[in-house]
């Protein structure tokens, strides 16, 4: 009888070895990464990479705006040049004209000004 019982309780340790066996890997696990969320212990390594990649394309991008906004005042200053130029020639053909030439090229509010 007591060799049946043994013998049972041999199948039985048998039989729940691999029960015993999975559930100890888990709660090894969970006790491990107790702190931590889910979702924080199996994304960690690529949500990192990925903000240090973006933080690189920031930089990237900065400095591409920098540049951007360099070249918008230079044409910016080259424009207003230009604009104090077109002025100064326009005055400059306009006083040469006859007044009768003059009185076509001008706007109405130059005219109108001009009869009174």
């Amino acid at each position: 009888m007591i060799s049946s019982m043994a013998a049972a309780g041999r199948r039985f340790a048998r039989a729940a070895w691999p029960l015993v066996k999975t559930s100890i890997t888990p709660s090894a696990q969970a006790q491990s990464q107790a702190g931590r969320p889910v979702a924080a212990t199996r994304y960690n390594v690529p949500l990192v990479e990925a903000a240090v990649d973006l933080q690189t394309e920031q930089q990237q991008r900065k400095s591409q705006l920098a540049d951007l906004r360099a070249q918008l005042d230079a044409v910016g200053s080259q424009g207003a040049a230009l604009d104090a130029r077109a002025a100064a020639l326009h005055e400059k053909a306009m006083s040469t004209r006859p007044r009768q030439v003059r009185a076509h090229c001008d706007p109405p509010s130059v005219r109108i000004a001009e009869r009174r």
